[in-house]
Formats: C-alpha cells, structure tokens, sequence
C-alpha cells in the first residue's frame, strides 16, 4: 500500500546512517547498500503519490555526507518534479525544497510562477522558501510583495525568505 511504502521510504535514511559509517560507506562495495541506493532512485520516480518527495528529501540529506550520492542527478529529479504538473503536489513541495536546500539557481524563476500563483499554499510556502535560499538581489522586490500577501502563511514564508536572502546577500 501506498502509505507503507512511503513510511519505508522515510527511514531508508536512518537506516543507512546506521548500517555503514559515513566515511566507509562511499569506498564499500556492499550489495545491500547498492540496493538502497537504487531503491531512492526508484522511489523518486513514483511522482503521483508523496513517496518521490520522501525519497527526495532523504536521498538529499545523505548527499551531504556521502559520496556515492549524486548531487547532480539530485538536483535534476527535483527539478524535474517541480515541472511536473502530474507529479503529486506533496512530491513537489519536497522537490522544491530539496532544490532550494541545494541553493539551485535553476529553481528560482519556477519558485516565482509557483509562489505567485500555484493553487497549493503549501507549496506556494516552499517556493517562496526556495527563493529565499537560492535567490539573487533581484528576488528582494517579488519576497517584498510576497510579504503582503492575503494568506498569513505565505506572508510569513515571504518574510522569512526575505530575512534569508537578505543574510546570504551580505558581504
């Protein structure tokens, strides 16, 4: 079922941080943890349910610490998900995150069309919080108008995001 497959997936991460140490993992040749690896990667190409951004989220935070995960390939599944209008809105509010987190220039004009006009507020949120951790000098004038926006949430993420990029921009 679709909500135990999900559940899995969230702890694939924990699992893996406690089965191979962080500086052994990438020089072993495990075939079990081949086959984690390559489950994240099938996991992230179940874009109609939740169960890609799980995977994503995960696979992301591994990244950080492990060699033998591909932060390109990442960053490309993430953006693929963002533009894709049948991916689940949940997958896409991870892929947004995730391509933020990751400080990927190549979301920000898509986190602006979302933030200013997805149907989600959710992921309206993430896209402005996106802005915010991977935007220029020229997003402080769309994160200003964000911030007066008829949703308090996203009013609040406009603010949070302005206050982020204003910290990343200083010298």
């Amino acid at each position: 079922e679709e909500w135990w497959r999900d559940y899995v997936v969230q702890h694939f991460e924990v699992y893996y941080n406690n089965r191979w140490a962080k500086d052994e993992a990438s020089s072993q040749s495990d075939a079990a943890r081949q086959e984690l690896v390559d489950a994240y990667w099938q996991a992230i190409e179940e874009r109609q349910a939740s169960i890609a951004g799980t995977a994503l989220l995960g696979i992301e935070r591994l990244s950080r610490d492990y060699g033998e995960f591909d932060k390109e390939r990442i960053a490309e599944k993430a953006l693929s998900i963002v533009t894709d209008e049948k991916a689940s809105v949940r997958s896409r509010i991870a892929a947004v995150q995730v391509a933020g987190n990751m400080g990927r220039v190549e979301i920000v004009p898509l986190a602006r069309e979302l933030g200013g006009s997805a149907s989600s507020i959710p992921l309206r949120m993430a896209a402005v919080a996106a802005i915010g951790q991977a935007g220029g000098s020229g997003d402080v004038e769309f994160l200003t108008v964000m911030e007066k926006h008829s949703d308090s949430y996203v009013r609040r993420a406009a603010e949070s995001a302005l206050k982020q990029l204003e910290r990343r921009l200083q010298p």
